[in-house]
Parts: C-alpha cells; structure tokens; sequence
C-alpha cells in the first residue's frame, strides 16, 4: 500500500511538471505576455552596448542592394519589428560601391546586426515596441512617440509573473531532467590566443604592408586576405585595439600624412596629393577625418609644421 502511494506521489509530481509546462507554452504562444519575442528592444541595446550577444543563430548574406531582405529576416528570426529609415537606406546605397558585406554564419542575430550597425556606420532607436535603423553612426538610444501610454496594466504584469514562475516551475521539474529545455546564452567571443594571432595579423598587414593606403580598403577585404570571417577581424579590431575597423584604418592614413607634411622631400606637394597617396579619395573625407584626428585644418598643421 505505501509503495502504491509513492508510486501516485511520483507519478503526480511527473504529470504536475509537464502540465505546467504545457500551460506556460500555451500561454506565451497565445501572446497573453506582451514581450514573447527572442529579445526585447531594451534587452537588444543592452547586448549592443556590452557585446553580449544572446539571440537566436542566424545564417544569411547581406549586400548593400539587400539591405530591406536582410532586415526582413533578422526581425522574422528575432519577432522585433524593424523600420528602416530613408537616411540609414541612402546612407549604405552611398556605400554601395565600396562593396560593403555582411556574412552571418550561424552566429546570434544581434551580433549579425552590430556587423552591420559598424560596417555601414548607421545606429538605431527604440521608438515603443518599434526598432528604427537610423544613419546615426553608433548611437543606440530610446524614444517615446508623443502622446505613448503605458500598455501594461496590473491583471498582465500578474499574467506575465505566472507564466514566468509556471515556465521556471516547468523546467525544474522537466526540463532540468531531460536536458532539453534550458538552451542557455550565446555571447560571441573569440579566446584570448586566436584573437592576439588576428590582431598580430592585422597590424602587419597596417604597420608592414601599408594595406591602409589602398583607397577601396574595407573590412571584408581585410577579411578575405587574412583567410578570416569578417566579424571575427570585427571583433578584434573593436576589442582590442579599440575602435572601428574605419576609424583604425584613417588613423593610419592621418599619421602618415602627418609625417609628410613636416618632411622637406614632400615639400613641393600638395596636401591633397599626399592625402591621395595615403589612401583617402575624397577632399571632403579627408578633411573631416584630419580635424577629428588633430583638432585642426591640414593646412594649419602644415603651416605648423612647415620643415
């Protein structure tokens, strides 16, 4: 008789787990929780800011001209909705003839979308339970729409601490056994020796190589003549030597015409020559990055400089 009832008690304790797990899926699949996607807007900014990529693996291609497809599916995998603005659009068509790439391959979303974010310079925005991919370079930021209200009220914050503790109640008594339920997080990361190798890798292709006069120079290109996926030569170049793959690239070009310009065998060039010769294809690119660089005109620090 005693074994009997242990036996019920057990059998209760099983049915217990899987019912309640049951109800907790029913109720996120029914969208009674406001937030069932794979990450919130808040969460996304969170991973963006820290690079703690969390989200579901995607594998896709992105090129400038797919910039709308790509989107498309990092908000079907992701269940955010993503808007484009028309400033971020004619932003990465600008950039278009660079032949900026993206390649996702089974690596989490988020981090699929930092690539993109950094490669073609643009930020985005939480307008309410909208995600805005704006030409903001590097910005990610929160706005409330005029006139928003809260959506929340007190009966589905109750609905959504049930399902949660239904949901935990579930996996302790399911999911904890069979090993198949908690699927943990994905931050990407790459170990301390492969990522000193790239970076090694990197500044000779800078230091020896001088890759950075190469006008149409570009992380995928930098990618492909390393053997590397880009988001790994992404990672090291934001990780360790800390900034964007652009920035690095025209720190390199302003040091060097720097040093021009207070030589005496470059004294008979022009600034825009040697600014050419350095790898810049644009007066006006030139100029803004120089004056970022060194708080002032070339002409100024040529002057400054003069041999």
């Amino acid at each position: 008789m005693e074994e009997k009832s242990r036996c019920l008690r057990c059998r209760i304790r099983r049915c217990t787990g899987v019912i309640i797990g049951i109800a907790a899926g029913s109720a996120f699949a029914a969208g009674v929780i406001s937030q069932s996607v794979d990450l919130t807007p808040e969460r996304l900014l969170e991973n963006l800011a820290s690079k703690n990529f969390s989200g579901k693996p995607i594998t896709i291609r992105m090129t400038a001209d797919r910039l709308k497809p790509a989107f498309d599916e990092i908000g079907r995998i992701s269940g955010l909705r993503f808007e484009l603005d028309p400033s971020a659009v004619d932003r990465v068509l600008r950039k278009a003839p660079e032949g900026d790439i993206v390649i996702g391959n089974d690596m989490p979303w988020d981090a699929f979308l930092d690539c993109i974010l950094r490669v073609f310079q643009l930020g985005i925005a939480v307008e309410g339970d909208r995600v805005v991919v704006r030409s903001i370079a590097g910005g990610y930021e929160v706005v409330e729409p005029p006139g928003s209200e809260a959506k929340s009220s007190a009966w589905i914050w109750l609905v959504a601490a049930v399902g949660l503790t239904a949901a935990a109640a579930g996996w302790f008594f399911v999911g904890r056994k069979k090993g198949g339920l908690d699927r943990g997080r994905v931050k990407f990361a790459l170990d301390a020796l492969a990522a000193e190798e790239i970076k090694t890798k990197i500044l000779y292709l800078f230091d020896v190589e001088k890759a950075y006069r190469e006008e149409d120079l570009s992380l995928q290109t930098v990618a492909a003549r390393l053997s590397l996926p880009p988001h790994h030569v992404s990672w090291v170049v934001n990780e360790l030597l800390g900034r964007t793959f652009s920035r690095l690239v025209n720190s390199y070009r302003i040091e060097e015409i720097k040093r021009r310009l207070g030589e005496s065998a470059d004294a008979g060039r022009t600034i825009l020559e040697i600014a050419f010769d350095a790898g810049f294809n644009t007066k006006t690119a030139f100029n803004k990055a120089f004056k970022q660089q060194t708080g002032m005109t070339p002409s100024e620090f040529r002057e400054k400089n003069r041999p």
